[in-house]
């Protein structure tokens, strides 16, 4: 009835070597008694490099997803960026030309001005007039023409009573006509001392109101420039927490990471360097993860964790915290071997040993891993039969080679019909 067994059927071992290689060898190797070694280990190196290809293939396709998935998010945030900041340049366009009255006011005042003086000029008849709308700063003229009248009618008319009498047989007429010059050059300065102030005081006004809009803008480009850099920095920061939050990492560990998502150097180094990581805990958690599915002894997995670009003092940390009883990986390390091969008790001895765990902890597992080391010589003598031919003095001195005893390897003979 055992040979019945579907799973055991060679039907069946070949269906799971298709579809899922690891369960097939196992069956392979444990229920098929009929193929020779030989065969075994070819059959078994073209599924384990079929399935370790299409497991490759699948995580390349994952690992691409994630990268158009992340290039998408930064294309939009980016975009939205753009449209917050155009948003934000129009209404301050529209509240300096809309919502500021002195900016209008100012513009009013400036026309109305202008439409005064334009109509004064040809109205006036006063010469005086004349040089008023030829120098913008009447009262620097007034002071230049008439610093001291009593000097320039002096010197117009040294000698009055000489020149009056040929000229104007009434002197006071003449005196009385140049006297009045300097008082229409004095009175007509500015009608409108507040116009003119109002009209000086317009240009700064303006002038700083148009800093102020291209102050503005380059603010808004500065801060564009700043927001496109923090933008990168963000999302490669996002994805180092994010690896850190499913597993664990070494700082260049994590660098490479986010380079191999085509993050550039400065954003992941950014990213590490503010992720907020203890890189000790990250070696710890780290050790223990390899410790749940697999045995290691302390050397070994100080060098598995330098292998991960934890440095020493890190990888010594988690291995000395990690919790780890080394008697029993040692016992879990020496299982896993009698589950796939035989070994006699001094060769599992030495391959714990070449595995790093020390004498006495390869003695503890060893000794308390449960063999029957007459069974495993009976195993180690089908193995070489199943490859080769043996003589029963060749395969009883085969055995000894493999370190069983004389009384083990005869006893593995014999139950194989030597």
């Amino acid at each position: 009835m055992e040979k019945d067994r579907f799973y055991k059927q060679d039907w069946f071992i070949l269906v799971t070597l298709i579809l899922f290689a690891p369960i097939g060898i196992f069956l392979l190797w444990n229920y098929n008694d009929k193929m020779k070694n030989n065969a075994k280990v070819v059959l078994s190196l073209i599924f384990t490099l079929i399935f370790l290809s299409t497991l490759g293939y699948s995580i390349v396709n994952i690992k691409n997803f994630n990268k158009v998935d992340n290039n998408l998010e930064t294309n939009i945030n980016s975009n939205v960026n753009k449209e917050n900041d155009i948003t934000d340049l129009d209404k301050t366009n529209e509240e300096i030309n809309l919502d500021d009255p002195n900016f209008v006011s100012n513009e009013n005042n400036v026309d109305i001005q202008n439409t005064v003086l334009d109509e004064t000029q040809p109205s006036n008849p006063n010469p005086s007039n004349e040089t008023q709308s030829s120098n913008p700063n009447p009262s620097n003229e007034t002071q230049s023409s008439n610093t001291n009248p009593s000097n320039e009618t002096q010197s117009s008319n040294p000698n009055p009573s000489n020149e009056t009498q040929p000229s104007n047989p009434n002197p006071s007429n003449e005196t009385q006509s140049s006297n009045t010059k300097p008082s229409n050059e004095t009175q007509p300065s500015n009608p409108n001392p507040s116009n003119e102030t109002q009209s000086s005081n317009t240009k700064p006004s303006n002038e700083t109101q148009s800093n102020n809009i291209n102050a503005s803008t380059d603010n808004q480009g500065s801060s564009n420039n700043s927001t496109t850099e923090s933008i990168s920095q963000t999302n490669a920061l996002r994805s180092a927490k994010s690896y850190l939050s499913s597993s664990s990492f070494s700082y260049i560990g994590l660098v490479k990471q986010l380079e191999f998502e085509e993050y550039s150097h400065e954003d992941a180094v950014y990213a590490v360097d503010n992720c907020g990581a203890n890189w000790n805990e990250q070696a710890l958690k780290k050790a223990k993860s390899y410790l749940s599915s697999s045995s290691f002894s302390y050397i070994g997995l100080r060098k598995q964790l330098e292998f991960e670009e934890f440095t020493t003092s890190q990888a010594l940390y988690g291995v000395d915290n990690c919790g780890a009883d080394w008697n029993e990986q040692a016992l879990k390390k020496a299982k896993s071997y009698l589950s796939s091969s035989s070994f006699s008790y001094i060769g599992l001895r030495k391959q714990l040993e070449f595995e790093e765990f020390t004498t006495s902890q390869a003695l503890y597992g060893v000794d308390n891993c449960g063999a029957d080391w007459n069974e495993q010589a009976v195993k180690t003598a089908k193995s070489y039969l199943n490859t080769m031919p043996f003589s029963r003095d060749g395969l009883i001195k085969q055995l000894e080679y493999e370190e069983f005893t004389h009384e083990q390897a005869v006893y593995g003979v014999d139950q194989n019909g030597l």
